[in-house]
């Protein structure tokens, strides 16, 4: 009976670790950290900050559809973390990470996509959050393995890294 309440207490105190889902954490070299963990957004407060949209095609979409995605300007939110770096690791609910390279964020005006097609982004569809590039605004350069990896969802944590 000791181990099964051990057990479940040291369960209840690792979840309490880890940020609610919808939440984003940016952490690594910023300057506002709002608690211990980084700078963390709720999703109540991500859905209040000003809305941008990119309509395009994705290798993950319907062939030769172009979807509408909407959601946050990634500078902004790393204007809100004071972030100063030149790479951001991003970091998916399913573990996977990808580092893109700070440049990028002000040449493509990167997205935070919360909604698709006007639909909210649930986890089984690429949400909470994604990261989504300009790829038919910049198909040529945008169109390789090299960016199309970038395209992460899932988003929970974003690191920025020197």
């Amino acid at each position: 009976m000791v181990k099964i309440i051990s057990f479940l207490s040291l369960m209840l105190l690792s979840i309490s670790a880890y940020s609610n889902i919808g939440d984003i954490v940016i952490d690594g070299s910023i300057a506002n950290a709002n608690s211990d963990k980084g700078y963390v957004i709720t999703e109540k407060q991500f859905d209040s900050f000003p809305r941008d949209t990119i309509v395009t095609t994705t290798p993950w979409t319907p062939t030769g559809k172009k979807v509408k995605f909407k959601g946050v300007d990634l500078s902004y939110v790393l204007k809100l973390a004071g972030a100063n770096g030149a790479k951001l690791k991003f970091h998916a609910l399913n573990d996977y990470e990808i580092i893109v390279d700070m440049n990028d964020v002000e040449k493509y005006n990167i997205l935070l996509a919360t909604e698709m097609d006007g639909k909210r982004l649930q986890i089984r569809d690429f949400g909470p959050y994604f990261l989504v590039y300009p790829l038919d605004e910049h198909y040529i350069e945008l169109n390789t393995p090299h960016y199309l990896a970038r395209f992460i969802w899932q988003i929970d944590k974003i690191t920025v890294l020197k």
